[in-house]
């Protein structure tokens, strides 16, 4: 343990704020992490860390504090929208983040803006939902109500600013240039705008591949791949890069560019911002091979946004996919590499088995498994990292040409793709998928199988090339 403690400190302080969030949620699982935080005792650094950043996530928590007067003005930060039937726009107040509903006659509000309103709000604990109750509470929403008027509108400006006028301008030319399935699904998978419910999303979450619908690690992943190899291939040919520089290191840096550019485009959410750091993470693995130091740069990315973003977020659905996947890349790209797969092998099978080690925890969150879940995975999520995301790419730089025929030919590809896309999982969807309910055990069971399997794979093979 102590050796371990040494090679990994980060690990323990980010076991002392799951700890406490655990107790918080009176669960006695607290007690291991407790014990495993408080080995950090034979390094105090370490163990001091593990206080401070303890310290920090409880002061740094979204508290609700109670409004006196409702008929005052409030002012905040519009940080979400969710446009349907009826608008959601979630706002962070200085007495804690809510939810206004609003009428069409506000549909022009956008993220980032600045306002002050009015508005008919209640406390999220007097809800009688159970289920919308917890949700809310899980995403630290303090109130929900309707907006009844808005007096001051500051617009968004500086860097993000011209960022997100960056990302209106693509969704403007998607809508014009896609169908409207195609349309939907990819300002949501590929922007980062929300889906509303509709029959797509339906068939996605019937299928498993719900997670596709919401820019994630997964997503970052499938960019940073996708460049890196790129890279590589086109320094591998210049004889000034490859005779003077690693390429493994150079293409990384070199794609870690285009991944920021998304992470810009895809909205700049706290999901976005997370999986962008814990994909950092990632990329040092691949650069110098130390899964030691991925490791604990992961954790820090995590005790670091357990720090300054409250220790809920530790519970938070996306938070815990995007830093399962993480870690689950540095240790399946780690083992592939052992297996001497490189090039367009180790892309095609990085994306499988990545696919395939999404299953269970999308279950646990989505509590849906469909019959052809398998197949999904191994044919679906290839298909969009190796087609629809290397294209749609190349569509958002479209939308800035002003050759149409240009614009008009790339699009129409885009359509294409995505639409062989959407018939595929409209067609798996048929098929049927049934409820699950699968405890947090039965999860912990199916990945003790994924990675030791995975492990005693890429060992025999090891052995074999011998």
């Amino acid at each position: 343990m102590k050796r371990f403690l040494y090679d990994y400190p980060f690990a323990f302080v980010f076991f002392s704020v799951f700890a406490y969030v655990l107790f918080k949620h009176g669960s006695l699982w607290f007690v291991v992490f407790l014990i495993l935080s408080f080995t950090s005792v034979f390094r105090l650094r370490v163990f001091a860390v593990s206080l401070v950043v303890l310290y920090a996530s409880v002061v740094f928590s979204d508290s609700c504090k109670t409004y006196t007067n409702t008929k005052d003005l409030i002012s905040g930060k519009i940080y979400k929208v969710k446009k349907s039937k009826r608008n959601m726009v979630y706002i962070k107040t200085k007495n804690g983040k809510m939810i206004v509903f609003t009428s069409k006659t506000y549909d022009n509000l956008d993220v980032g803006e600045i306002i002050d309103f009015q508005a008919r709000i209640k406390p999220v604990s007097s809800l009688r939902n159970s289920h919308f109750k917890q949700y809310l509470i899980q995403n630290n929403i303090c109130y929900i109500g309707f907006l009844k008027h808005i007096k001051t509108v500051i617009p968004r400006s500086g860097f993000f600013g011209f960022w997100q006028n960056m990302r209106d301008k693509i969704k403007e030319e998607f809508g014009y240039f896609l169908n409207g399935n195609e349309s939907r699904f990819l300002e949501s998978a590929v922007l980062g705008y929300p889906m509303a419910y509709s029959k797509i999303k339906n068939e996605l979450i019937n299928t498993q591949l719900a997670h596709i619908s919401v820019v994630s690690g997964l997503h970052m992943g499938f960019v940073f791949g996708l460049f890196y190899f790129l890279f590589y291939f086109l320094f591998a040919h210049i004889r000034y890069f490859y005779s003077r520089y690693d390429l493994r290191i150079t293409a990384s840096l070199f794609a870690v560019l285009p991944v920021f550019v998304y992470f810009l485009i895809s909205g700049m959410h706290l999901p976005a911002v997370r999986s962008f750091l814990m994909l950092l993470a990632f990329v040092f693995a691949v650069m110098f091979g130390y899964e030691k130091n991925s490791y604990n740069i992961l954790f820090f990315v995590a005790a670091l946004f357990a720090a300054f973003a409250g220790y809920d977020v530790v519970l938070n659905a996306s938070f815990v996919l995007s830093f399962f996947m993480s870690f689950s890349a540095i240790f399946i790209y780690s083992s592939l590499s052992k297996m001497r797969l490189s090039g367009v092998y180790l892309y095609v099978v990085f994306s499988i088995v990545m696919s395939i080690f999404a299953v269970p925890i999308v279950a646990f969150y989505f509590h849906k498994f469909s019959y052809t879940s398998f197949l999904n995975n191994l044919v679906a999520m290839p298909y969009f990292a190796a087609l629809i995301m290397p294209v749609s790419f190349f569509t958002v730089g479209a939308s800035f040409v002003s050759i149409f025929y240009i614009k008009y030919t790339v699009f129409n590809v885009l359509t294409f793709v995505t639409g062989i896309f959407l018939k595929f999982v409209a067609f798996t969807s048929n098929i049927g998928a049934c409820s699950v309910k699968i405890s947090i055990y039965g999860v912990l069971v199916c990945y003790l199988f994924m990675f030791l399997g995975l492990f005693l794979i890429q060992r025999k093979t090891s052995t074999s090339s011998k």
